[in-house]
């Protein structure tokens, strides 16, 4: 499993989901559609100054198909409630935030703490996921389009666009978290499914053992790498502690960037 070089600009990876970061001079999108005159006004200005994300359809594209992993890092607060997705070089790409009781997630595609953009409005999430009764399952489920950039649009309906499910399965003398994933977004043909590389039990460690390439990870249960279902030396994604409350999450095609980070942030309760 090798690594991509890393690129000087986010659109060296993201083919279309690059649009949303380079249209600094597009037209602002209608104040009808966003809500007030004054979102509209903001936005514009981020625009020309090029901190606009408005377009959903970017973060629910797939990454250039390419043989290696793209490398992207992720920043937990303090209090382990919000959740920032960085590329490589630093840029943000999106911010997650856990409910009080750890069963619901929204995604925003501005940062709440953004001094040259205030953007971020944190009763509108762009993405939701929202776990079962059971605590098993995971929903992950686009709130809005680019055509309607506030949830209560005509026309627009919510879209699921993957599951997870949480299983455990002994590895040696230990127990191994596992994952299950379904996407199923618009336009694809099929659902696509994806599972847990499993770890090996290494008797000298007396631990489970995954390699994971290119990261120095810290052992924690939140260690994971998801291959394709039916090939799985085929690892399309991997997810490693690398700090107290630092991440780094590696994908490629088949995931989206939305997906990945909400694999992610499912194990956000495991030990």
């Amino acid at each position: 499993m090798g690594f991509l070089e890393e690129g000087p600009i986010i659109s060296r990876f993201f083919g279309p989901f690059g649009q949303a970061f380079r249209s600094e001079k597009k037209k602002a999108p209608c104040a009808e559609d966003i809500g007030t005159p004054k979102r509209a006004f903001d936005i514009a200005d981020c625009m020309e100054k090029g901190l606009a994300r408005e377009l959903v359809s970017d973060f629910v594209q797939p990454l250039r198909d390419v043989r290696g992993l793209w490398k992207f890092d992720v920043e937990r607060s303090a209090d382990r409630r919000e959740y920032r997705l960085y590329c490589a070089q630093g840029e943000f790409l999106m911010l997650a935030k856990l409910s009080k009781d750890a069963s619901r997630i929204g995604f925003f595609l501005y940062d709440s703490v953004e001094e040259d953009c205030g953007l971020h409005d944190p009763d509108a999430p762009a993405f939701t996921m929202t776990r079962s009764a059971s605590g098993k399952s995971w929903f992950l489920v686009q709130e809005r389009c680019d055509d309607s950039l506030t949830p209560r649009h005509a026309g627009w309906e919510r879209r699921e666009v993957m599951e997870v499910v949480h299983s455990r399965q002994g590895v040696g003398a230990g127990m191994n978290h596992c994952l299950h994933v379904c996407l199923n977004r618009a336009g694809m043909n099929e659902e696509t499914w994806l599972g847990s590389k499993l770890p090996v039990w290494n008797d000298e460690v007396r631990s489970m053992v995954l390699d994971f390439h290119g990261r120095q990870a810290i052992a924690s249960a939140k260690n994971f790498q998801l291959a394709l279902e039916g090939d799985p030396e085929c690892v399309v994604c991997q997810h490693t502690k690398v700090g107290p409350n630092s991440f780094g999450l590696d994908f490629k095609c088949p995931l989206t960037v939305v997906e990945a980070f909400g694999v992610a942030l499912t194990t956000a309760s495991w030990v």
